[in-house]
């Protein structure tokens, strides 16, 4: 199979830009590359986001610190989650949108191709499509867990879900001013209250966590979230989760496996080595 390409479509004339001649006036040409070798690290990223660790990114580009952080922070190139803890480019995002929809379509017509091949080899040939992988013990105990955490309300009301029926992650299929609706009444603020319009940022964590794991299990971590005590501020630290931090990879994982369930025994969610590995970034 051959390697993956990664590309963004790049201005030719970027250079001209008011706030990259900002950059070159201060950092020179040195600063020009750096904004671009950070576009690329936000590009190998899952989710088009880069976390804010100036010290890292520098070991990386071979420059400073100081360098780093002047141009994620200092000319309106770049935008933060709620948090702070992330930064990303809308103008990146707006641009890779439309090559994502492209390898898509490219993708599914490939697929097709495969397919009518394969039916013409053989007149009574027909295109077997893999069984499903016998579920194992562990995924049975994932899928209880989101199967008893689902709310009964969501279940009765499924039709006016903000999503369509298709699994596929596609921002035409997600209706997200009805999604803010829902995501409001259903956590009451606790992990501040969404506004209308989402980010880009925001819109890709979502398609993505919908494309890895679906539209019900999507749900039911933020059902789940909203039932968690530690989640929502009741532990030694006052700290509690942003919807941002929720859709996170690794914490949407976490949640998903009942690490923020309500304890009555074993490892206490005050213990704070307990929190410590939990709460790693």
């Amino acid at each position: 199979m051959a390697k993956k390409t990664f590309y963004f479509p790049h201005d030719g004339n970027a250079r001209n830009d008011d706030r990259i001649i900002a950059v070159r006036m201060r950092h020179k040409m040195e600063g020009y590359g750096v904004y671009f070798a950070i576009l690329e690290r936000i590009l190998e990223s899952s989710n088009y986001m880069c976390a804010k660790d100036y010290n890292l990114i520098a070991f990386d580009l071979h420059v400073s610190a100081e360098l780093v952080k002047s141009i994620v922070e200092n000319f309106g190139l770049f935008k933060f989650t709620d948090d702070g803890e992330f930064f990303y480019s809308e103008s990146f995002n707006d641009r890779m949108n439309p090559l994502e929809n492209i390898r898509e379509q490219r993708s599914l017509a490939g697929k097709k191709s495969a397919e009518k091949r394969a039916k013409n080899n053989g007149s009574s040939t027909t295109v077997q499509r893999p069984l499903k992988e016998k579920p194992t013990e562990e995924s049975k105990v994932e899928y209880s867990k989101v199967k008893e955490s689902k709310d009964s309300n969501y279940r009765d009301n499924s039709n006016e879900l903000p999503l369509s029926g298709t699994e596929k992650p596609h921002a035409e299929n997600i209706d997200y001013q009805k999604f803010i609706e829902w995501f409001n009444d259903k956590t009451k603020g606790v992990f501040g209250e969404l506004r209308y319009p989402l980010s880009e940022s925001r819109k890709g964590m979502m398609r993505a966590r919908i494309k890895e794991h679906g539209k019900d299990v999507f749900f039911s971590v933020i059902l789940s979230s909203a039932k968690s005590n530690f989640l929502k501020g009741d532990n030694k630290r006052n700290w509690r989760a942003t919807f941002d931090w929720i859709i996170r990879p690794t914490n949407f994982e976490k949640i998903l496996t009942g690490n923020f369930d309500n304890r009555t025994n074993g490892n206490s969610l005050d213990d704070d080595e307990f929190i410590n590995k939990l709460l790693d970034k």
